[in-house]
């Protein structure tokens, strides 16, 4: 079995304010009900409404997180390298 690493990718929609290169999305549990789903971000669990190093989660999907700090948002999304 071969491993794959993974990493975020940055998105251009994301606002320069939140430096998204100090997150790893390492993990999305998802489910149909949003207060089921969780996501391991810098080996942190957290929900929606959750933080991790200053930043909160404001939605979690199948494949990407969206945070935010103050005004500024990002987008935490896994890739293969």
């Amino acid at each position: 079995m071969e491993h794959r690493e993974l990493a975020l990718k940055k998105q251009p929609d994301s606002r320069e304010g939140i430096d998204e290169s100090r997150f790893k999305l390492e993990a999305v549990i998802w489910s149909k009900n949003p207060k089921s789903r969780f996501a391991v971000i810098n080996g942190c669990i957290v929900k929606v409404g959750g933080s991790v190093e200053g930043v909160s989660v404001t939605h979690i999907d199948r494949d990407y997180v969206s945070i935010q700090s103050g005004e500024d948002k990002g987008k935490l999304s896994f890739t293969i390298e």
